[in-house]
């Protein structure tokens, strides 16, 4: 989390100074159209350079997972680009809108127009040809971004849904990239501002053509057959064994795959629960949390043919410490089940307690879980949330005696981890042994 939250204060401070020496700051501040003017700029650059860096990361390139300790991270930071885009993307719409409003209203004398020189260069001459269809593409990319981020980010809208219009997003952006190089002020292609803007919109142009290709997913994807299904009733989850029917590049306990059951519904992420044993079997756990995957145990037959695209995700329990505190909500068991079964076959010297807590129990899958622990040296807890309290740092804190020394992992519910690492940050847990999966895509 730390990186992401450097990130966007970056991006932004960086932005300012280039700004300022590319003379932005040089106008009269007792002049209202000056700085309106002002504002449409840094608005303007506020709004597309999110956009292009969020457009980048949707590539899932590797390098830039691994950067980011892994795509849950690089999807968390996606996602506040994206808000980040809108926000600024509105005010530059009524930066550009107020001129009319100021003025009906009779607050204002229209601004006096000034003659510009016309740009030197043929390439100059041409954007400022092109300032009418630019103006016109920017329009309608604005009301277009409105609405496809606002799918994105309502999780009422089904995930067919959000999956689909991040689709239109590319042609979206190609539209407003094409506004901001023909809007852009010809006085900032002589300084590092234009050039930067205009090198970072081509890198986000090839991370669009990129994604129409799937050229960085096609050799992470690989064909599959549903070779086995096991639901457990009680507590709504359905586990998925797959045999692949490609080359797949391997992956390790705590990571997570893409798998498309259906192309309509597209690609949904979840948690593998087998490291990989080089025999082309793959194993995910899956809860019916939403409207699609509560019908999975209807949907999905022995035999059936899919997709998986991955792996992804550093969850992958690696640390100098002896002691290992691992933290489990619901379905978040699922990669430390992968861990467990990796270190029945692997055994690492260690101390290691692994707290599950639940709210709807399945007696089977407690039993094999159980199993499991036992079988991998792991002490096992089960909270039982229906008739136990809540399980809490403190709680923890009493049973691992040497909670100080630990590492803790944590996989579950989003408002449970931050609670937790809240508490155990207080008790004197170091924020950097704390570590997340951040497994929301939305």
């Amino acid at each position: 989390m730390t990186r992401i939250r450097l990130a966007i204060p970056i991006v932004f401070i960086s932005t300012i100074i280039m700004w300022l020496m590319a003379g932005g700051a040089n106008f009269d501040i007792n002049n209202f159209w000056q700085w309106r003017s002002a504002v449409l700029d840094l608005s303007g650059l506020w709004a597309i350079v999110p956009m292009a860096l969020g457009v980048i990361l949707a590539t899932r390139w590797e390098w830039l997972n691994r950067s980011l300790k892994g795509l849950d991270k690089s999807y968390r930071l996606h996602k506040w680009l994206g808000i980040i885009a809108l926000v600024f993307a509105v005010v530059h719409w009524l930066g550009d809108q107020v001129e009319d409003f100021v003025i009906d209203m009779g607050w204002l004398a229209s601004p006096a127009r000034q003659s510009h020189p016309e740009p030197d260069g043929v390439l100059l001459q041409w954007l400022d040809s092109m300032q009418s269809l630019g103006r016109d593409a920017g329009e309608i990319g604005f009301y277009a971004i409105v609405l496809l981020v606002i799918v994105a980010l309502v999780k009422r809208v089904p995930y067919r849904w959000f999956f689909l219009s991040h689709r239109f997003l590319v042609p979206v952006f190609l539209l407003l990239a094409f506004h901001t190089v023909v809007m852009m002020p010809s006085s900032w292609w002589s300084h590092l501002l234009g050039w930067t803007t205009l090198t970072l919109l081509l890198v986000g142009v090839v991370a669009c053509l990129d994604i129409l290709l799937c050229r960085s997913r096609k050799h992470r994807t690989v064909a599959a057959t549903i070779s086995k299904l096991q639901h457990y009733a009680d507590n709504q989850v359905l586990e998925v064994n797959l045999s692949t029917q490609g080359d797949w590049a391997g992956h390790r306990a705590g990571q997570f795959a893409f798998v498309t059951f259906d192309p309509k519904e597209g690609p949904h992420p979840f948690s593998l629960t087998h490291s990989w044993q080089n025999d082309g079997q793959l194993q995910f756990m899956i809860k019916g949390l939403g409207d699609y995957t509560r019908t999975l145990p209807e949907r999905l037959q022995e035999g059936q043919q899919v997709t998986v695209e991955g792996p992804y995700g550093c969850f992958d329990f690696e640390d100098a410490g002896s002691v290992q505190v691992w933290i489990s909500g619901g379905i978040g068991i699922a990669p430390f089940i992968a861990c467990a079964r990796q270190l029945i076959t692997n055994p690492q010297k260690g101390e290691i307690h692994l707290f599950y807590s639940t709210q709807m129990p399945d007696q089977q899958f407690i039993a094999e879980t159980q199993a499991v622990a036992a079988k991998a040296g792991i002490t096992l807890h089960v909270i039982n949330t229906c008739v136990q309290p809540k399980l809490t740092s403190a709680f923890i804190r009493e049973q691992v005696s040497r909670w100080q020394e630990a590492s803790w992992w944590f996989c579950g519910p989003a408002q449970m981890g931050n609670v937790l690492k809240k508490d155990l940050t207080k008790a004197g847990v170091s924020q950097r042994a704390f570590h997340s999966e951040l497994f929301s895509m939305r």
